[in-house]
């Protein structure tokens, strides 16, 4: 038996999800809690396309501390897409609710970018590594360096994925 960090119920360890990297290998909060939460996260995202963001300006604003270090370090390590960012400050969207991806941090592609909706532009970096010695990313499942923003674009659009802009 196990107690919901959430619900505060004893449950059997068959209703909890395996967490490896926690000292019981198991989730804090049961399956019930942990699908309850998603499903809640999902509508707020979608009553609220900037759901995500509005909730990380919110947690950075009460850890302003954590997060000047956090955002230190990451220029510090990755100093050639804070110069990309920086550079696209001014670009419009042509959709609400989108994000511009770079296929490329080479000064020369610093605003040659692609506008996908955040959830499309989450799912891209969540299959694609940067490759921080071409400044461009990889096809996990492959490995095949995205070295042209025609490759990137194929690749978008083999995962059915809509471009914008």
């Amino acid at each position: 038996m196990k107690n919901c960090n959430l619900c505060k119920i004893d449950k059997p360890i068959t209703d909890f999800y395996e967490r490896k990297d926690t000292k019981t290998k198991l989730n804090a909060r049961c399956k019930v809690c942990v699908l309850v939460r998603q499903k809640k996260h999902k509508q707020d995202i979608k009553a609220n396309p900037n759901f995500k963001r509005d909730a990380a300006r919110e947690w950075n604003a009460k850890n302003r501390h954590k997060h000047k270090i956090y955002n230190d370090n990451w220029i510090k390590k990755f100093p050639e897409k804070n110069k990309a960012i920086q550079s696209n400050q001014r670009l419009k969207r042509t959709v609400v609710g989108s994000q511009f991806h770079h296929w490329s941090y080479n000064l020369e592609h610093h605003k040659d970018v692609i506008e996908l909706m955040t959830e499309d532009h989450t799912e891209i970096h969540t299959l694609t590594v940067y490759d921080q010695s071409f400044m461009m990313y990889r096809i996990k499942s492959t490995g095949e360096l995205l070295d042209t923003k025609l490759k990137t674009l194929n690749f978008i659009k083999s995962l059915n994925m809509e471009i914008y802009g």
